[in-house]
């Protein structure tokens, strides 16, 4: 799976569909985080006010990479992809 990613919202999005995939409760990630299950819920429904410190770990355990590139600049098209960005 290969994502961008423009809104917090998606994020939350993206970690409880993979959180599902491997059949993890948000009780056992609450375990694995040391945090509590209304936590992980908060995590995933306000993607916004999470730390990167738990981003990163949980995109870890979930077997995820998290990377950054640089935007293409109006009018340019993207690598690979035929489409140009707006």
């Amino acid at each position: 799976m290969k994502q961008m990613i423009s809104h917090p919202a998606q994020m939350g999005m993206i970690l409880q569909s993979a959180r599902k995939s491997q059949g993890i409760s948000q009780a056992e990630l609450a375990r694995m985080l040391d945090a509590s299950q209304p936590a992980v819920s908060r995590l995933e429904l306000h993607p916004e006010n999470i730390k990167l410190a738990d981003l990163l770990d949980m995109v870890h355990r979930y077997g995820l990479e998290l990377w950054i590139s640089e935007r293409p600049k109006h009018g340019e098209q993207i690598p690979g992809n035929n489409v140009e960005t707006w």
